[in-house]
Formats: C-alpha cells, structure tokens, sequence
C-alpha cells in the first residue's frame, strides 16, 4: 500500500521541520482509511500526541470561508466583482498607491489574495494572545496598509479571508459561524 512509503517519510519531516507531534488522517468517501499519531504536544515532549489532541486547522479553514462565499454567490446573495464597500460601506484601508481602495476590491481579489492586503491585522492576529471579538479585529484592519496595488499582485494574506467572512455575516446576518454551520457543514453531513 502505498501508505507505508510516505508513512515512513513522517519521522523525518518532522525532525526537519522541527515539528514536536502532528495527528494525520486519510478520508475517503467511505471513511476513514488510515490514520495516526507521532511525537509530543510540547518540545519537552512530556505529553504525547493522542487522537483526542485538539489542533487548530489554521488556514485549511479559508476552505470553509471562500465555498460559504460562492453558495452566496450561487444563492445571489453576494457577487464575486461587487466592491466589498456595497457591503460593508464603512471599510477604508491606507494604501501609497491610490485614493481608496477599498472602492476597488472585491470578493474576487479578497478569496484570490489579490487585493494587496498585508498577512495580519493589529488586532486579532496569530501573534495575539488574546482574541477579540470578530468585530474589533476586522476594524483594525481599516489601520493596515496596502502592500500592493489592487489586483496587481498575489500576495497571501489572512485579512481578505477574513473580510469575506465578514462580509458573509453582514449579508446572512448571522454569526459567521452559523452561516458556514447552516450552509455547508450541515447540507453536507
């Protein structure tokens, strides 16, 4: 099975990227296939790695963001070239390249990271321990700066990501969570 050969790669990737424990799945549409735990939650490695250890999912969760944004799309409640500003009127963002931006972007450019977004905000980002509210984080987006024009150039960025769940919030109007909970998670099972 062709499990085994990379199975056997997992110890040296995670001495290479210094990884101290990872828990892997393989699914298919009948469930689950294979799965495993390696190393230690901690670098001390005191407590190992179970299956009941809760990781985050981190940026598999834009996944979730960017399909609630085309089941809007698909249910015309949104659309991908609109600027984000017909939804949420009050979101500015700096930019040296040109006079509100803002006006320019859209879900297209948030979900392509085209819209020249920096990778985080002031408030709410990976570096802050404390997470605030959803609201006060996409506010202090409005403090960030554009690293390139509009359109102009990939740049990842978890900000856009952000905006259009936001933006799938304001137009449900409900909890972002809720949206993608009733829209895609339950449909699917």
């Amino acid at each position: 099975m062709k499990i085994e050969k990379h199975k056997s790669k997992i110890p040296n990737v995670m001495k290479k990227d210094r990884l101290p424990g990872l828990s892997i799945a393989l699914v298919d549409k009948y469930g689950v296939v294979w799965s495993e735990v390696y190393g230690f939650t901690d670098r001390k490695k005191k407590k190992p790695v179970t299956f009941d250890t809760i990781f985050s999912i981190q940026s598999m969760s834009k996944t979730f963001t960017a399909t609630g944004v085309m089941i809007a799309v698909q249910d015309g409640i949104v659309e991908l070239d609109t600027p984000i500003t017909t939804y949420i009127p009050d979101f500015t963002v700096n930019s040296r390249f040109e006079e509100n931006p803002q006006e320019r972007i859209t879900l297209r450019h948030l979900l392509g990271h085209k819209a020249g977004f920096t990778h985080e905000a002031p408030i709410g980002n990976n570096n802050y321990p404390d997470f605030p509210s959803f609201e006060a984080h996409i506010n202090s987006i409005s403090d960030t700066w554009l690293r390139y024009p509009v359109g102009q150039r990939y740049c990842y960025s978890n900000l856009g990501i952000d905006l259009a769940g936001y933006i799938l919030q304001i137009v449900s109007g409900k909890p972002f969570v809720q949206y993608i909970k009733e829209t895609l998670l339950e449909p699917i099972g």
